[in-house]
């Protein structure tokens, strides 16, 4: 998973490059919720990005924390701890856009919420911040949501996964979790203890979570 977080900071780190540079210048599964032990919703503490894996009958949803990395304070878009200010943003009709330089650097459209505020959930995500990303996750629905200062993405269906033993088998994830071997599906082996899980991929690496209550 720490895969993803990855792509995420690299989207992120080249938005907050340009910005920098325009600133100076101006399911289906046999798993059945009976007998998963996945089932729920678990948290990774990455520092830079926490998210929360949802195992739900064999589908396999996602949310990631962008807001120490990327969010809004009002109208204020900051990225990297540089805020770009409001000029550069325009909501109007439940469109969100930053624009710096005539380059898109955010767009989305607003789905659930209402008032001037930004607050709410958001879809047709695009420009710089998430068309890279796109290119490694191809057709998958992401989502936004923001409130306050809070900046989280959703994959409601990341993928389609199957338990057997200690395996837990993803179907179909997005490109960068598959990494070069060339397969389109990925095996990790699974350890619950109490309220914490371990991931182990194929690599060998670890990641932990904690099951939310």
């Amino acid at each position: 998973m720490k895969k993803l977080t990855a792509l995420f900071m690299g989207c992120i780190m080249i938005t907050g490059a340009f910005a920098s540079c325009g600133k100076d210048e101006a399911d289906s599964s046999s798993s059945k919720k009976d007998n998963d032990p996945l089932q729920g919703k678990w948290t990774m503490d990455v520092e830079e990005m926490p998210m929360n894996l949802e195992f739900n009958s064999g589908s396999l949803s996602l949310e990631m924390d962008l807001s120490e990395e990327a969010h809004f304070s009002g109208k204020n878009f900051i990225v990297e701890g540089s805020d770009l200010g409001a000029e550069n943003t325009s909501f109007e009709n439940d469109k969100l856009t930053v624009n710096m330089n005539s380059t898109d650097l955010l767009h989305m459209t607003r789905i659930e919420g209402e008032g001037d505020a930004l607050d709410g959930t958001y879809n047709e995500l695009g420009g710089m911040l998430f068309d890279e990303l796109a290119k490694e996750t191809g057709d998958l629905e992401l989502k936004a949501k923001i409130d306050g200062e809070k900046l989280i993405v959703i994959y409601d269906k990341l993928c389609t996964y199957t338990v057997s033993d200690d395996t837990v088998t993803l179907k179909n994830p997005p490109a960068a979790l598959l990494g070069e071997s060339g397969k389109d599906e990925a095996e990790m082996k699974f350890k619950i203890e109490g309220d914490k899980l371990t991931l182990t991929s194929d690599d060998g690496t670890e990641d932990t979570l904690t099951r939310v209550k």
